[in-house]
């Protein structure tokens, strides 16, 4: 099961685009793959798996002709989980946070 939702807003010169999706899944196996919006050449294909909520913002700021500023920030939270990933990849807790920015000049 995957309920998902998103929603843009186009305030010049900010654009915002918020997401944020519910997800159940019996194991890895049945995982889901939904396409999230991100920087300019940029892909975003996230998998979910168990039981959780996602949700991420995304703000692009002109700030002159040619020049842009994008922050973005996700965040996974998962439920009946106590550490996500595994080796050195592993997280104490049920939640994941990714902040990322990204600074665009056009010639």
């Amino acid at each position: 099961l995957l309920i998902n939702t998103r929603v843009s807003y186009n305030l010049k010169p900010l654009k915002l685009t918020l997401s944020s999706a519910l997800f159940n899944t019996d194991d890895f196996n049945n995982r889901l793959y939904i396409y999230e919006s991100n920087f300019p050449y940029s892909l975003s294909i996230p998998f979910y798996q168990g039981t959780g909520y996602r949700w991420y913002a995304m703000a692009r700021l002109k700030i002159v002709s040619g020049l842009s500023l994008w922050i973005r920030i996700a965040q996974t939270r998962f439920r009946y989980v106590s550490e996500i990933g595994s080796g050195l990849d592993a997280i104490r807790g049920n939640k994941r946070t990714d902040l990322s920015a990204q600074i665009r000049y056009k010639l």
